[in-house]
């Protein structure tokens, strides 16, 4: 908590718009700052350089529910579908096999079943 000393005149004026000057340079700083923490969080998700490319096959693939939203009195709760690929793959002799989301979220179930149905099509 920040607390202005009790003065007279020039001086309480002048602590009070040196209390406003810092509470807007922070401000601006952390808006400033948003894009950068987007930016790494971005290369995070990216594979790093030394890393090679495999050969992947898809075995199959299905509908799942990803997520629910609350229920409320007034509301039933309202469940968020995806599609998944199961991607095998072989790294240094070594076999993997993996569910991955291949589409968007949404709460229509039949848009990742026509989405799936385009790219087996």
């Amino acid at each position: 908590m920040i607390r202005l000393q009790p003065t007279r005149g020039k001086k309480r004026q002048w602590k009070a718009s040196k209390l406003a000057f810092l509470v807007v340079t922070f401000a601006i700083v952390g808006i400033l700052a948003l894009p950068f923490l987007f930016t790494k969080h971005h290369f995070a998700l990216a594979s790093p350089a030394n890393w090679n490319p495999t050969e992947v096959q898809v075995a199959g693939t299905r509908i799942v529910a990803a997520y629910a939203t609350d229920a409320g009195q007034s509301h039933p709760a309202t469940f968020y579908y995806r599609a998944e690929a199961e991607v095998q793959y072989q790294i240094s002799g070594k076999k993997f096999d993996v569910w991955l989301p291949a589409s968007r979220t949404t709460a229509n179930r039949a848009e990742p079943q026509m989405w799936l149905s385009d790219k087996k099509g």
